[in-house]
């Protein structure tokens, strides 16, 4: 038996060659297994960050667009509300003075009944009391004639 001494730190041989397919197997099998899905996964990842951002961007749009709708809506529903109210104090106003015209109207309807009524009254009255005067003077001429008067 010969005893063989090499001194090189690698030999080429065929343990070389087998190391070499199996590493070569072995990066084949990993790359399938294992860095390919994850390429697959951060590049789905990466297309859904983007969509994600694009759909934010296209939220926002939409936002500040209902945000300047809602914003011409406040305003022009606070100017018919103000439009509203001035309506509403003008037509109780109007309807106010329509009330007080018609208490005055009132008032002197009953004002001129009144006097009306007093001079009737009176004149009831004055015509009361001349008859009362006549029949006292005819009373009183027949004690003072100690006689009847006939009328």
């Amino acid at each position: 038996m010969e005893i063989v001494s090499t001194i090189a730190l690698i030999s080429i041989n065929a343990t070389l060659v087998v190391q070499l397919a199996s590493f070569l197997l072995f990066l084949l099998i990993i790359n399938r297994v294992m860095f390919r899905p994850l390429r697959n996964t951060m590049r789905e990842r990466e297309f859904f960050i983007e969509n994600l951002g694009r759909e934010i961007e296209a939220a926002e749009g939409e936002r500040d667009r209902i945000m300047d709708l809602l914003t011409r809506q406040e305003r022009d529903v606070r100017q018919e509300a103000d439009r509203l109210r001035c309506e509403r104090r003008d037509e109780g106003a109007a309807e106010a003075r329509r009330l007080v015209d018609r208490a005055l109207a009132q008032i002197a309807q009953m004002h001129r009944d009144a006097e009306a009524d007093v001079a009737r009254q009176m004149a009831e009255a004055r015509q009361g009391t001349v008859q009362e005067a006549e029949r006292i003077s005819v009373v009183l001429m027949e004690k003072v004639l100690e006689r009847r008067i006939e009328s």
